[in-house]
């Protein structure tokens, strides 16, 4: 089993109402812990059993390979484990090829409608664009990249596939800029009323 505690201490967030702050550009999610000194602390997801952190309420504390395959793998685990063993198999099959068919098709359609972008670009693209316009962390970034490709990123590796976006939307004209928020990640900022030419399928 897994609960939900304070970052700081450890101890687990009881019923009740919180003082609640959204902090680090949208991605972090910290209870008030102390009213006096207004001191506040992140929220958690702990495992019982070894006491690990296998989940956070922010993007940017995804930041060595694997958090965010155990994470989803957490979250499974929970779902399935009332389940009969061949159940167990099938369902947890059924998400690995839903996942890989969703995402090969989302690829399809953004090289169709891109085609000076690379694999990695276009999966750059989906993640950015499927968020805009929230500022996505690095952590969060290299999250979704592994779970479409297996290959965790750092951040050097992201802002050269970002790079290598960039140079391939030159060759449009979509009104589509890519902003880089120093320290933190990316963002995409695109008019309202644009409908993206992968999403006219």
């Amino acid at each position: 089993m897994a609960r939900v505690a304070y970052e700081s201490n450890g101890s687990p967030v009881g019923d009740g109402v919180r003082v609640t702050r959204v902090a680090d550009g949208g991605q972090t999610l910290e209870v008030m812990v102390d009213p006096k000194t207004e001191r506040f602390s992140r929220i958690i997801l702990v495992n019982d059993e070894d006491q690990r952190t296998i989940d956070t309420f922010t993007s940017t504390n995804f930041t060595q390979p694997g958090d965010a395959i155990r994470a989803e793998a957490a979250y499974h685990r929970e779902f399935i484990q009332e389940m009969e063993d061949a159940m167990k198999v099938k369902y947890l099959l059924e998400v690995v090829e839903l996942n890989v068919a969703a995402a090969q098709e989302k690829y399809a359609l953004i090289k169709d409608a891109l085609p000076a972008a690379d694999r990695r670009s276009c999966h750059m693209l989906d993640i950015l664009w499927s968020a805009r316009p929230r500022v996505l962390a690095y952590g969060f970034i290299a999250q979704q990249i592994e779970f479409i490709s297996g290959s965790y990123l750092n951040e050097q590796s992201i802002a050269s596939n970002i790079k290598r976006l960039r140079r391939a939307l030159e060759t449009t004209d979509w009104p589509i800029e890519i902003i880089n928020h120093a320290g933190m990640g990316y963002s995409l900022s695109v008019p309202a009323e644009w409908q993206a030419p992968w999403e006219d399928y």
